[in-house]
């Protein structure tokens, strides 16, 4: 039998022939009745104790009897207190010897892990800081609230937004309310069928902590990459905003200070490598799952710096670039090759120094651009692909920037130009104009089909930047008077707001169009622009430029291109057009690489011949014109 048992039930308190037949909550008291039917009450508060008749007043309690009442109480505790000090000096001896066995354990201590897990050794003396900094992960649970990063500015998408007409009520008083964010129009591509939709502004192209840098313990730290981001963001939104305010207000150019115009120039490098396609290059916390085509250099430069994840890498080469002095010669971009990964410094130079910026708007009115997710990571230009058969994974083996299209506004693009592509002023010269399309053709001979390697933006008609050390004479740039071509900070740029046809302004909007087959949302300012640049794209023809055509498919029932086509077309009907997209359906068991011609120099070779002739013929930056065998 137990030690315990029930001692305070009816059947063990009350006398024999008693029961309890009631309680008053008023009072507080219990009613119990004998087996004579006599009926008594307990002392108010005492479910059991002295019982009275019915009636009966009770007698208070003396001094003397609550005192032994106390005395017997304490000497109960005493007793339960000494009962139970034995057992709590066998715990403490258990516990004692627990801690000297774990003690006089081994050092270290390897546990199995399961897959996708790695092995960490702990020793003596570790931290979780040390582990967690070793292991590239945040020991800190105060840092992991999600952020919302945008990789295309709100300052952007609210030159495409309107005000929303939801209102929400705000505070105590109902009568105060607040208008919720400013919302913009888009085509929501996530769903089979696709639809119309508004969305918030800070709701749109971003991705929650693509920045963040979770391999270091305060939030500070973490969170940098974003700080800087916002910095240069919020400089360049300063000069963006000058330029978009003068096109408003009707003026036909805008003048910029070098250190404006070189600003820009940054901006837009770097948001397009942090844009989402240079994200998911980069975002793997092991070296190994690093794929892209220059795979063997990257683990080589990982190797040399002691970086332990590819996104380090990536984090690093942008903090860098934005923190980089722009000194007005344009040295800063070679200084670079010492500082992030060389293949992405060397691109990097190539864009600032072998292409110019430009600015231009839509002749009709009616006309506007549109907004895909890859709004800045877009170039115009041919690609080359190798494709696997099995999967339809393409890794591109070789492509030429001709174009670089970042949209400002609906009205507005931002548009970086090749150098080698027709130029009005310099062109007048024969033999800038020559030398030119002997080094475009060289530089073809990287791809598979160099003759189909061309642009279809070549005749846009645009221009490089005046500036305040130059002058036409007799139609050809001459320096200025006391001028001698060196950069300088105190430099001006005046920008021509270009306006640009039908055909050119769909063509740049069929560029943004044809490369939004991984874009979940398209962005418009007015249905009718949005369906001038569906049908213009949809109708387009196919197979002009050979491999290089646009909306050409595999037969893979999946693929990617085929779905925005038919997503687009079920837009284009809701908006009441009949148009039907045309495309070029090339077979899996016909994808294959093609060979460039025998003898032709391979992709890094043109890069090189690129960066030579930069440095031989104009060593300076883009918008800065070459003549006379000189730069201005």
């Amino acid at each position: 039998m137990g030690r315990w048992t029930d001692m305070d039930s009816d059947a063990e308190r009350l006398p024999d022939g008693f029961e309890r037949i009631g309680y008053d909550a008023d009072t507080q008291t219990y009613t119990f009745r004998d087996a004579s039917g006599r009926v008594y009450e307990s002392e108010p508060g005492n479910r059991y104790g002295e019982l009275r008749a019915t009636g009966e007043r009770s007698q208070p309690i003396s001094d003397e009897e609550r005192l032994e009442q106390h005395e017997a109480i304490e000497k109960d505790n005493r007793s339960a207190v000494r009962m139970m000090l034995p057992f709590a000096l066998l715990v403490l001896v258990f516990l004692f010897l627990v801690f000297k066995l774990v003690d006089k354990s081994e050092d270290t201590y390897v546990s199995a892990c399961g897959k996708g897990n790695r092995q960490a050794y702990i020793s003596k003396g570790d931290t979780c800081w040390a582990l967690a900094e070793a292991h590239g992960i945040s020991a800190n649970p105060e840092l992991h609230k999600a952020q919302y990063q945008h990789y295309i500015p709100r300052f952007l998408l609210r030159r495409f937004s309107y005000p929303s007409s939801t209102v929400l009520n705000h505070g105590k008083k109902q009568n105060r309310k607040q208008r919720i964010e400013d919302v913009v129009t888009a085509v929501d591509l996530g769903h089979d069928i696709p639809k119309f939709v508004e969305s918030p502004v800070g709701r749109i192209f971003g991705q929650y902590d693509m920045y963040k840098d979770d391999s270091k313990f305060s939030k500070k730290d973490q969170d940098r990459i974003e700080t800087k981001l916002s910095r240069i963001e919020g400089q360049a939104s300063r000069i963006i905003a000058k330029v978009a305010d003068a096109h408003k207000t009707g003026k036909d150019k805008v003048k910029l200070s070098r250190h404006d115009k070189d600003l820009l120039r940054k901006y837009i490098f770097v948001m397009k490598y942090s844009s989402p396609i240079f994200f998911k290059r980069f975002n793997h916390q092991r070296a190994e799952d690093y794929a892209s085509s220059d795979r063997a250099l990257f683990l080589e430069y990982m190797q040399e710096r002691n970086f332990l994840r590819p996104l380090d890498v990536w984090l690093d080469n942008l903090e860098r670039i934005m923190e980089k002095h722009m000194d007005p010669a344009g040295k800063w971009t070679e200084d670079l090759y010492k500082e992030i990964y060389p293949e992405d410094a060397e691109w990097l130079k190539i864009n600032i120094r072998s292409m110019y910026l430009s600015f231009a708007t839509p002749s009709d009115a009616v006309e506007e651009f549109l907004l895909t997710e890859n709004a800045f990571g877009i170039h115009e230009g041919p690609n080359d692909y190798s494709t696997n058969l099995f999967t339809g994974e393409q890794t591109t083996t070789a492509y030429t920037e001709f174009h670089i299209i970042s949209v400002v506004s609906p009205r507005l693009v931002m548009i970086l130009r090749d150098n080698y592509l027709p130029e009005p002023l310099e062109d007048q010269r024969e033999d800038i104009r020559n030398n030119k399309r002997l080094m475009l053709a060289a530089r073809m001979q990287a791809h598979s089909q160099p003759d189909n390697a061309n642009s279809l933006l070549e005749d846009l008609p645009i221009a490089k930047a005046r500036n305040s050390y130059t002058v036409i004479q007799d139609g050809r740039l001459e320096l200025a008077e006391g001028a001698d071509g060196v950069p300088r900070a105190a430099d001006k740029f005046y920008f021509t707001f270009f306006r640009l046809e039908s055909r050119h302004v769909q063509t740049i909007n069929l560029v943004m169009l044809d490369q939004a087959h991984h874009s979940s949302h398209i962005v418009y300012k007015s249905k009718v622009a949005l369906q001038a640049a569906l049908d213009f794209y949809l109708d387009y023809p196919t197979r002009t430029r050979g491999v290089y055509s646009l909306k050409t498919i595999s037969d893979r029932p999946n693929d990617p291109m085929l779905a925005l086509l038919r997503k687009l077309e079920t837009i284009a009907r809701s908006l009441g057009s009949s148009v039907r997209a045309k495309y070029y359906i090339d077979p899996l068991d016909e994808i294959k690489d093609t060979p460039p011609p025998d003898g032709a120099p391979t992709f890094n070779d043109v890069v090189a011949q690129v960066l030579e002739t930069i440095e031989n013929d104009c060593p300076t930056q883009a918008e800065d014109v070459c003549f006379n065998d000189q730069k201005a």
